[in-house]
């Protein structure tokens, strides 16, 4: 059990805190401090009982209830306020659908998935021509019925341009404006 908890992370702090909280204890208790140490508790209790104009057990709790407050509210403004990275560039829209995808901290593109612009079902491309030797597919929403165009491309090459599009996008710039009007509470 006690391998366990070395290696679990907290578990490893917590033993490693109690072993060198031991070893303080029995350090200080051979070099005779402990007398020192309680005299110096009983002044710091004593401490709060004594006056100055207010109670000095007063100024302390105010003193901890002021800088819990202040604590607090540099955590809810730090929490409120996001800052605008690429990462957040998740979602755009080309060739008449909403598409989606994951991307990488050096702005590659995967997981790429279309949606319809209306409903925002999920969609599928599916062959359009009537000739099997054409590539020709085209989108439709089995929710709302919306259809795209007919794309006379296969739709690897239709998710390649697009991935190249928002690639684009991040290279130039322009993918700060599709953010900022998705999450217009992000800071710049």
């Amino acid at each position: 059990m006690l391998k366990k908890l070395w290696n679990d992370p907290v578990g490893s702090k917590m033993i490693a805190t109690a072993a060198v909280a031991l070893l303080a204890f029995v350090a200080s208790y051979l070099a005779g401090w402990w007398p020192t140490i309680w005299d110096a508790i009983k002044s710091f209790f004593l401490w709060f009982g004594e006056t100055t104009p207010t109670y000095n057990w007063i100024l302390v709790i105010a003193g901890c209830l002021i800088l819990l407050v202040c604590v607090l509210a540099v955590a809810a403004f730090r929490s409120d306020r996001r800052t605008i990275t690429h990462t957040l560039y998740t979602q755009d829209s080309f060739d008449g659908l909403t598409w989606r995808w994951k991307i990488g901290a050096e702005g590659f593109v995967w997981d790429l998935y279309a949606f319809c612009p209306r409903c925002d079902y999920q969609v599928f491309a599916h062959n359009a021509s009537s000739y099997r030797a054409l590539d020709v597919i085209q989108y439709s929403c089995d929710s709302c019925g919306y259809r795209t165009g007919e794309f006379e491309e296969t739709v690897e090459h239709l998710e390649s341009r697009v991935m190249r599009f928002s690639q684009q996008k991040l290279r130039n710039g322009s993918w700060l404006d599709v953010v900022k009007s998705r999450y217009p509470d992000v800071a710049s």
